[in-house]
Formats: C-alpha cells, structure tokens, sequence
C-alpha cells in the first residue's frame, strides 16, 4: 500500500517539474487550473493507459510498423492529451507532445529510488 502511495506521489512531482519545464518553453501550453486536479490526472492516465491504450496501439499497428515505431510518440501524446482534458488541464498538441516525454522521464528516474526499495 505505501509502495503505491509513493508511487503516486513520484507521479504527482513528476507531473508538477514537467509543468513547470513546459512554462520555461515558449510555445507549449500545458497548465491545470488547481493542485487537486494534477493529483486525479495520474490516476486518470494509468487507467486510460490500462484501458484505451492496447486498443489504439493495435489499431495503430500498420502506421506504427510504416514509421518504425515514431508513430508511438503520437499515441502517447494524445493520451496524455485525453487524461488532461478528463482531469481539467489545457494544452496544446506542443503540450502534449512535450508533457508525455517529460513526464515518462521524469516519473521513471523519481520512481526509481521506490521500485529498488522494494527489492
């Protein structure tokens, strides 16, 4: 249980130095009106993730073999645009191109320390 509590909260960090880097970079509009919603939006990406994603991946496999694999980054990127919007964030496609490959990386270099405890 407070594996997952932490995992959340890596999430949450994540999610707010990524925002924080995107108001750093001119052009990319990504912002969530109040903290309660980035909290919803991690859990809301993981199910979407869950749900949506097989799904889409497998629809998407002719164009994604077509671009050797680039394809994916769209994917990610109108995923990570789905869960904003469910959880109230605004963003462009510059927003969710950059929030997906910031926040993969940054929540997998936080997560880390928690994943290594655990073993």
């Amino acid at each position: 249980m407070w594996q997952s509590l932490l995992q959340w909260a890596a999430g949450i960090l994540a999610l707010i130095i990524t925002v924080w880097l995107a108001r750093l970079v001119p052009g990319i509009e990504m912002h969530w009106h109040s903290t309660w919603q980035l909290a919803v939006f991690v859990p809301a990406l993981a199910i979407i993730n869950a749900v949506i994603r097989p799904f889409i991946t497998l629809l998407a496999l002719p164009i994604n073999c077509m671009t050797f694999g680039l394809f994916s980054f769209v994917i990610n990127s109108a995923l990570f645009w789905m869960a904003g919007r469910l959880t109230g964030g605004e963003m462009n496609f510059a927003g969710a191109l950059f929030g997906s490959l910031g926040y993969a990386f940054l929540s997998t270099i936080i997560s880390w320390p928690i994943k290594e405890c655990d073993n």
